[in-house]
Formats: C-alpha cells, sequence, structure tokens
C-alpha cells in the first residue's frame, strides 16, 4: 500500500497571557484560555507559582500543554517573556503525545517580589511567540487532481494526428510536433510568425532555448484540450506563467489560474500570492488576497506568511484589521 504523501507545515504560536496578582492565591495553579487551532491542535498555558510536584516546590514554573488530536510528533519552538521583568526563555521540544512542557522561572518568592517586576500594576504580562511544525497529508485524489478540459474525441484525434501535423517545437534536445492552426489560434506570437514568412515559418520548425521540455509539453497539450496532471501544473507554475506571458497565451493563463485557485490552501497560499505577483495573474492574486484576509479575521494560521510580498502584505493587513472610527 503506497504511503500517503506528508509535508511539514509550520504553523504560528502567538499568546498574550494577562496574569492578575492575588495574594489570597498564591500558590494556586492557573491556567490560560484553551486555544483550539483549524489544524487539529488545541494549546493552553499553566503557572504553577509553587512548583508542580515535590521536586519542584518553590520555584515558579510555565507550562505549554499540547493536546495533539491525531497529529503525532508536533516540534514546538517557544520563546517566552515577561519584558517588564526582563525574564526571557527559549526552548524546543518534540510532543510525541499530549503533556505540557514547562520551564522554570524563578523562585516564587522573586515571582511576587515586587521589586523583580514581574508584576506591573497588579499583572503579570506574560507573551508567548512561536510555531508549532506539523506533518500534514497531501490528499490527492487522481480523479480531481487534473485539469480537466471539456472532454471531445476531436482533441484526442488531432493530437495523435502525426501524419498532418505540419510544425515541430524543439526544446533541450526532444520535439513535439503540432498544427499551426491550433498553436496560432491560442498564440499571435505563433500566429505572427506563420504569417510574416520567417525563417522558422519557411523550415517548419522553432527553437525554444528558454523552457524545459516539459513545460512545452504541458502547454501544447492544453491548446489541445488535453488533460494534465495537476501536481505538473503546481511543480512548473513559474515557468508556465512565464511561458504563456511571453507568447501572449491568455486563455491558457486562465486555465492555470484557474486549476491553482482551486488547490489554494492556508498551506501554500503564500507561495502562489507571490507567483501571482511576479506574473500579473490577477484574478489567483485576488483570491490568494482573500483567502489570507479571511484567515486573519478568523484567526486560523497560514503558512509562510514570512515569505509573503512585503507590499501585498501591508495592503492584507490594512483591509484586514482597518475598522471606523
Amino acid at each position: 500500500m503506497t504511503q500517503q504523501p506528508t509535508v511539514k507545515v509550520k504553523y504560528p504560536v502567538d499568546i498574550l497571557w494577562i496574569i492578575k496578582e492575588d495574594n489570597n492565591l498564591r500558590n494556586e495553579t492557573k491556567r490560560g484560555k484553551k486555544i483550539t487551532t483549524s489544524y487539529g491542535i488545541t494549546y493552553y498555558l499553566k503557572l504553577y507559582p509553587n512548583g508542580h510536584g515535590a521536586e519542584t516546590e518553590g520555584q515558579t514554573e510555565f507550562f505549554l500543554f499540547l493536546e495533539l488530536g491525531s497529529h503525532k510528533n508536533v516540534v514546538a519552538n517557544i520563546f517566552y517573556s515577561i519584558e517588564a521583568a526582563n525574564w526571557f526563555d527559549e526552548w524546543e521540544f518534540n510532543y510525541e503525545k499530549s503533556v505540557g512542557k514547562g520551564t522554570r522561572c524563578c523562585k516564587i518568592d522573586e515571582f511576587y517580589d515586587p521589586i523583580k517586576r514581574f508584576f506591573v500594576n497588579g499583572n503579570c504580562i506574560f507573551k508567548v511567540k512561536g510555531s508549532l511544525t506539523v506533518n500534514e497529508d497531501i490528499k490527492i485524489s487522481p480523479k480531481d487532481d487534473v485539469i480537466s478540459c471539456k472532454k471531445q474525441k476531436l482533441s484526442e484525434m488531432l493530437w495523435e494526428d502525426s501524419d498532418n501535423k505540419d510544425f515541430t517545437i524543439f526544446a533541450k534536445g526532444k520535439q513535439i510536433k503540432v498544427h499551426k492552426h491550433i498553436i496560432a489560434v491560442y498564440s499571435p506570437v505563433f500566429a505572427g510568425m506563420f504569417k510574416s514568412g520567417m525563417k522558422e515559418a519557411k523550415n517548419g520548425k522553432v527553437e525554444i532555448p528558454n523552457y524545459s521540455f516539459e513545460v512545452v509539453e504541458i502547454i501544447i497539450k492544453l491548446c489541445y484540450d488535453l488533460d494534465i496532471p495537476g501536481n505538473l501544473i503546481f511543480d512548473h507554475r513559474i515557468e508556465l506563467f512565464k511561458f504563456v506571458d511571453q507568447y501572449l497565451m491568455d486563455s491558457i493563463k486562465e486555465i492555470i489560474e484557474n486549476y491553482l485557485i482551486k488547490k489554494l490552501s492556508v498551506i501554500n497560499v503564500c507561495l502562489l500570492s507571490n507567483c501571482s505577483i511576479a506574473h500579473a495573474a490577477e484574478n489567483l492574486k485576488s483570491h490568494c488576497s482573500n483567502l489570507i484576509t479571511k484567515c486573519l479575521k478568523d484567526g486560523t494560521a497560514v503558512n509562510d506568511l514570512d515569505i509573503l510580498d512585503k507590499d501585498f502584505k501591508l495592503k492584507i493587513f490594512d483591509n484586514a484589521f482597518s475598522f471606523l472610527a
């Protein structure tokens, strides 16, 4: 049985916990709010002012508890801070099961000592930043993961009609035979080449040096309304966009955009946003913007926000968090 493919996805953690000072409950364990994520993990903080057991009695400890759900081996990279007290701690831990990971802060007397400034104006401001890295399954359905153009027997017949193909395209030492009139319909650049009497038209062939054979083949097959495995579109998306822009193949570009839009997720939306910006894929860009904005408003983590185009990110953040006065 084929093993389900997975990808490592890093989700951000950002918690601000305000702990009220209560002299009557100095030794009592305190628990922060449970946070349930869209990716199936629940986490929360616990404060043990006087330790969580006999071995740590007298020590103030902070714990981060994870309820893993269906996940296994979740790697936490966490940074704690209480800025007023100039206290910081950074750690990494592999959660193999639902459990808490603790950090010693200081002695209990120090924790409540006003001079140490763990509490200011009756509040301890405890900040947590970092990430949780999980293994996500890549769900691929053979039927769904194709660009399915309208099925016509004529398209397959034309593709297999080698005898009447009248032009050859070379790429990386390989060749593809095509019908001029089909390629010309999709590309005014090729149409102009065929009409102008250029040497390529006279010789019945052209060399395309700047693209892989796989990319050229995908483009030509889309011109023939043939189905393409979706993973090829995703893997070659940058070259494909460059090709359709160079040869002014707007209808093919639309097909590529529509496939990528269907595959948008929190895992790849930042990657595809940058791609859409670089290649003026406006429809894809709009869908990326809408998804990121929705996630920000819903509190859903988005992978790779750090690589997102800065101007694009700023515009999205302004739109997501703008309020009427």
